[in-house]
């Protein structure tokens, strides 16, 4: 059997959400295929400073969620052991990212190789105190009561954990806190309870 692939969206197809950044990876998404028969892709978005605005090795935190507002936090090269790609390996044990991000809507036809729209601005984002270096790999499931995400959120005191929200029409979105703590990654939950008890897959 013939396996028909496509690339879908790569990082120039995405609009920075700021000026003065750039996209550096499009990646990972949660999927699920809406009530028109639709597919939606939330996928995440890693983004950076250019190298015009870039001063000095700087990690984006973001300051308010609401607003969309980021502080950059600076950090200094005789605190840092290692880099390795968009991580930077603290003396004092912690990891950096030099980029953050965000899940974007991305809505393709029913066999899902055409693209027909991607949101210009992002449309989940991290919060201070749970996601505050960004938010990572969603998955979707749709149960009786509506859709419920699982996602990775990188904070300064959770670390890598997994978090849980539920909408029911994917646009607005109600965060039900942390699940799993660090590290846990990838989870994703069945559609319906397993002897009476709810079951998630996950990557420790």
């Amino acid at each position: 059997m013939k396996i028909k692939t496509k690339l879908l969206v790569q990082p120039k197809d995405i609009k920075p959400s700021f000026k003065g950044w750039e996209v550096e990876g499009v990646l990972n998404p949660g999927v699920v295929r809406l009530p028109n028969n639709k597919i939606m892709l939330f996928a995440r978005v890693a983004e950076v400073q250019d190298d015009d605005h870039r001063k000095g090795l700087t990690c984006p935190v973001i300051i308010s969620e609401k607003e969309q507002k980021f502080h950059y936090q600076k950090i200094s090269e005789n605190k840092i052991l290692d880099k390795e790609g968009n991580m930077i390996f603290l003396k004092d044990g912690t990891c950096r990212l030099s980029t953050i991000s965000h899940f974007r809507k991305i809505i393709l036809d029913e066999t899902g190789f055409k693209v027909e729209h991607i949101d210009e601005k992002p449309t989940f984002i991290g919060r201070p105190g749970e996601s505050e270096y960004g938010v990572e790999d969603p998955r979707i499931t749709k149960m009786k009561d509506g859709y419920y995400m699982t996602y990775v959120g990188i904070s300064l005191h959770e670390g890598v954990s997994t978090y849980l929200a539920f909408s029911k029409d994917l646009k607005k979105w109600k965060r039900l806190g942390l699940i799993f703590r660090e590290q846990n990654k990838d989870a994703v939950i069945f559609p319906e309870k397993i002897n009476g008890k709810y079951i998630a897959l996950n990557r420790p």
